[in-house]
């Protein structure tokens, strides 16, 4: 047996069943590679290819594409996985807190929803609520941003923040060295910019990072009508802890303590070759 993780991230297994790919490294078990383009791997090698939170930042007219190599990559019989955020549930998520009239919630909700579409800086505002709220004693509303969003919600203290972000600059540093290259190059964007007025700026150029952008969000029936139309079959919706596969072996991916790691707005899709 053979397993694919794609733009896995800091989330993998490490043994010798799966390979972990993603666009930078900062792991000795992850390859670096283009993950949107053609893969270095044979037809038909992998028997699962999983997929986590990675879809909905791929630019939608490149999405067929995608599916087209992992079609290509996966053996005859073979299973794709896909983990995105659940845009039917957040939106009955926000029809239902206008009907209580719960506007912290509903605010909430609305970040979930349109932040990650719309930021133009790295964090967005969604970034500067959760440390907010982490702030607060608002037990109830960590209670539910929790439930939502699991891990995600990182509620810790502007030490442990400022602790975090240093421990993992240096990591990136030390195991991609190409990561000064690209803060450079960064930051050379960021004056260049200037030369542009401050209202040209604010609604037309974005410092967020690439990876953090939403391109797209997705349901369960539009992903499944896209997914028939790339060929894959018995496409069915899962819970974080089920799967249609012969035994689960995302149990150490899609959950954590019992509980889904990033947390009920996530959906679980899978799909046949």
């Amino acid at each position: 047996m053979r397993f694919l993780n794609i733009a896995c991230g800091n989330t993998l297994i490490d043994n010798e069943l799966w390979t972990n790919i993603d666009f930078t490294s900062t792991n000795k078990s992850v390859k670096r590679m283009n993950v949107l383009s053609k893969l270095p791997f044979n037809n038909d090698s992998f028997d699962v290819i999983y997929t986590s939170h990675f879809v909905e930042h791929i630019p939608k007219e490149d999405l067929s594409g995608f599916y087209k190599e992992c079609f290509r990559l996966l053996k005859p019989g073979g299973m794709i996985r896909i983990v995105m955020p659940d845009f039917e549930f957040l939106i009955k998520e926000y029809f239902f807190h206008i009907e209580k009239r719960d506007i912290d919630k509903l605010e909430f909700v609305s970040l979930l929803i349109f932040d990650q579409c719309v930021r133009n800086k790295r964090g967005g505002s969604l970034q500067k609520y959760l440390y907010d709220l982490s702030l607060s004693d608002d037990d109830s509303m960590k209670e539910y941003v929790f439930e939502l969003i699991g891990d995600d919600s990182g509620f810790m203290s502007q030490g442990s923040l400022e602790k975090n972000f240093y421990k993992r600059s240096f990591r990136k540093i030390i195991h991609n060295p190409s990561f000064i290259l690209d803060a450079l190059t960064f930051f050379r964007n960021y004056a260049v910019s200037f030369l542009f007025s401050k209202g040209f700026r604010k609604q037309n150029i974005s410092y967020a990072s690439l990876g953090e952008k939403h391109m797209w969000l997705y349901d369960n029936f539009l992903m499944s009508e896209i997914l028939k139309k790339e060929n894959y079959r018995n496409i069915s919706k899962e819970k974080f802890n089920t799967t249609s596969w012969k035994e689960n072996i995302f149990t150490n991916l899609d959950e954590k303590n019992s509980i889904p790691r990033k947390g009920t707005h996530q959906i679980f899709i899978e799909a046949y070759k």
